[in-house]
């Protein structure tokens, strides 16, 4: 039988429980209130942003086709934001003499300001964006912003992004700020140096500066402190970006580098996008070339010489590598009605493979 004081002692474990049991309750019930709230206020907003979105899309599109229309200035962050959304939207298809407009517009509602200064904030989140906001707006002003947060920032996401953004204005000076971060060896990739270089060719082209740029790509060849990795994503750029004034650059970078391979490889490959038809030579050497890789990479960018590279494809059909053969094969069929011709003799030869490989794309 329970003794008075057991029971005592179990009422009071009873009343314990309660309390707890009814505190985990009201916190959950909380939590529950808060997230709803949360909810409602998250929708709100996000209804708030699309209204003042379309507002100022309508407001500045009426102003940038010529009304005489008073832009109020923003006054709240979201304003701010809405505002900095809408002209770099406008700002990504637009003509130069637009572009000069709503950056003056940019001006006179402060944004350029107001995001200058949260690149100084603690959130690292906050400096972001803020740098991304003026990357988009493309304000040339803006470069010694960037020079300034490249030498103090810590933080690698800002420095992407602030690269990105002095990309977005490169003028005379700026490649030599990009290559100073883009030579480290710890920088990200690759393709990301070849995406900032096909910006950097964007912002000289948009100026009608080819030729500064020119004079830059030639400095870099011979400047030796800039990684030969570095030269060769450029080189892709040229590329990527069909740089056409380069062409003659970008020979001058297959012949200075002869032996390192993956550099000839994107020189040849650059060529081929550059449709650059008088560089048979270059096509020719490549063929001859003892890495099956440059052969191959040789093989399908000699289509762009035409007629003129019909001996060597010709004789690349032989080669001992199934992708050169095959390579050399596409860009014979390309070429046209000779190349059609080198491979309907192909099929007639005593090689095997040859004949294999010529059948099987005249087929195609």
């Amino acid at each position: 039988m329970l003794t008075f004081k057991a029971m005592l002692h179990l009422a009071k474990t009873r009343e314990v429980l309660l309390v707890v049991i009814s505190s985990m309750m009201f916190i959950i019930f909380f939590l529950f209130a808060l997230l709803i709230c949360h909810k409602i206020f998250v929708e709100h907003q996000a209804r708030r942003y699309r209204r003042l979105k379309e507002r100022y899309l309508e407001v500045m599109g009426r102003k940038m086709a010529g009304e005489d229309i008073r832009v109020a200035k923003p006054l709240k962050h979201q304003e701010y934001e809405v505002w900095g959304d809408v002209i770099a939207e406008m700002m990504a298809n637009c003509e130069e003499e637009t572009r000069e407009r709503l950056q003056d517009e940019v001006r006179n509602l402060g944004l350029d300001r107001y995001f200058q200064e949260l690149t100084g904030s603690q959130s690292w989140t906050t400096r972001f964006l803020a740098v991304e906001k003026l990357g988009l707006m493309k304000l040339p002003k803006m470069k010694e912003l960037y020079r300034s947060i490249l030498q103090h920032e810590k933080d690698p996401h800002i420095i992407n992004k602030t690269v990105w953004a002095l990309s977005m204005i490169a003028d005379e000076e700026v490649p030599d700020i990009i290559n100073s971060v883009l030579r480290k060896p710890s920088f990200l990739s690759s393709k990301y140096a070849e995406f900032i270089y096909t910006n950097v060719i964007a912002s000289f082209r948009d100026r009608g500066a080819e030729e500064s740029l020119l004079g830059i790509l030639a400095r870099i060849r011979s400047d030796e402190e800039i990684p030969l990795t570095l030269k060769r994503d450029i080189i892709a750029a040229c590329g990527v970006s069909q740089f056409y004034p380069s062409t003659e650059i970008v020979k001058e970078y297959f012949l200075r580098f002869p032996d390192s391979t993956d550099m000839r490889i994107a020189c040849l490959r650059a060529l081929e996008r550059l449709s650059a038809g008088d560089a048979c030579h270059i096509v020719a050497e490549g063929l001859r070339d003892t890495d099956w890789r440059m052969r191959a990479v040789a093989a399908k960018s000699g289509r762009v010489c035409g007629d003129g590279a019909l001996a060597t494809l010709t004789q690349a059909l032989y080669d001992k590598n199934y992708y050169v053969r095959m390579n050399a094969a596409l860009s014979l069929a390309r070429i046209g009605p000779h190349g059609i011709e080198a491979l309907t003799g192909a099929t007639r030869a005593d090689d095997r493979f040859a004949g294999d490989i010529a059948r099987f794309v005249l087929k195609r």
